[in-house]
């Protein structure tokens, strides 16, 4: 138990900056309701600019019994917007604020006291700029360099280790933890709109945000190989983003319009993956992807790129890894996992990997021992 809290379990709040909810929002909302669940105290706070339409995490969490605050602040590096989160930590007496994205440990590092009562820890949940050029790859130099003033910092992947600064890495404040997924979760049938639309064919999903990282394009390239050779398939891309119009003139110029569609945005595709054929995962670079594990949990067959962690997860279960931007060998594996990848044993090999190491239970419990670690080496 943390010092401080003598009477009471640790009270812990996880602060993003969101405007929607992907991957990260889905990890900090699985692993407040599974420590709330564990009897710890916890809340999630959300930074919201007023111009946000919404906020989805907010009401996600709220859904699981999860006590959400607001901090509503104008974009950019808002001092009077850092010293009202730091007002409010003070005064609900928390015990650890684990930060989650850029703008979280920039407010964060920058203005938490170096004599705090309360341990500052980070998840990092990947990078996605490729270069300084970009404001995205300015905001993550800047992040990376800010970590150094946190007490732990807990990579979803051993890749992006070698990344941050040597001094976190000379003072044993790193510790790369994995996501996790709740592994029961309700199935659903198909949405309409995407049963109607595959008719019965084979569905190859990919799902995320429709942004240049992730390589849909590559994808669409490869798809378009792949249905010279084989019919009744079809491709689903869920996701929205700016990559959107993009991506339509693609599978327009390529006459892919009856056998590709991109189905925007869903609330939880997880329970109706188990209707689909495989995943596929065509990204330049990931973490540890969220709907990776949630599709090993439906025992779904996965190809993907090597990035990440995925690798490391491909090492005890069969996922089909290629070089990103291939799109040759993007379209033989998946034509692979077409052909093998519905084996009764496969599945269950798969389901039992997510659920031995990758389950939120396993996670809080990662999470519960980085805490008092962080706290021992503050005494």
């Amino acid at each position: 138990m943390l010092s401080g809290s003598k009477s009471r379990a640790p009270r812990i709040v996880h602060l993003i900056d969101s405007g929607g909810f992907f991957g990260a929002e889905q990890v900090v909302v699985t692993l407040a309701a599974q420590q709330a669940d564990n009897g710890l105290e916890v809340v999630i706070g959300t930074i919201i600019s007023p111009q946000d339409d919404g906020n989805p995490i907010g009401d996600v969490a709220r859904s699981r019994n999860v006590p959400v605050v607001v901090f509503e602040i104008e974009d950019g590096l808002n001092r009077s917007g850092m010293h009202r989160i730091l007002e409010w930590i003070d005064a609900s007496e928390i015990s650890v604020v684990h930060c989650h994205g850029y703008k979280a440990n920039i407010f964060l590092g920058l203005s938490a006291p170096r004599n705090r009562p309360w341990r500052l820890v980070a998840t990092l949940h990947g990078w996605v700029a490729g270069s300084l050029r970009s404001r995205l790859g300015v905001y993550e130099f800047a992040e990376r360099m800010i970590l150094r003033r946190f007490d732990l910092v807990c990579p979803v992947a051993d890749g992006m280790v070698t990344r941050l600064p040597r001094v976190l890495r000379r003072q044993d404040r790193v510790r790369v933890i994995p996501n996790g997924i709740q592994i029961e979760v309700e199935t659903e049938r198909l949405p309409n709109d995407i049963a109607a639309f595959s008719n019965g064919a084979s569905i190859l999903v990919a799902i995320g945000r429709l942004s240049g990282e992730k390589c849909f394009s590559v994808l669409i390239d490869a798809f378009a190989r792949l249905i010279q050779t084989r019919e009744q398939i079809c491709l689903v891309i869920v996701g929205a983003g700016g990559e959107r119009d993009a991506l339509a003139r693609q599978i327009e110029d390529l006459d892919l319009a009856a056998s590709v569609m991109l189905a925007g945005y869903r609330e939880r595709p997880r329970k109706w993956l188990g209707h689909c054929a495989a995943l596929v995962i065509s990204s330049r670079t990931e973490g540890l992807p969220m709907v990776l594990l949630e599709a090993l949990a439906a025992g779904l067959p996965v190809v993907s790129t090597r990035v990440g962690q995925i690798p490391v997860v491909a090492a005890d279960v069969d996922i089909r890894l290629v070089d990103p931007g291939d799109a040759r060998a993007l379209c033989q594996n998946m034509a692979d996992a077409l052909e093998f990848g519905a084996e009764d044993e496969l599945m269950r090999r798969r389901q039992q990997v997510v659920a031995q190491r990758f389950s939120a239970g396993a996670m809080a419990k990662a999470y519960d021992d980085a805490y008092a670690y962080a706290e021992d080496r503050a005494r």
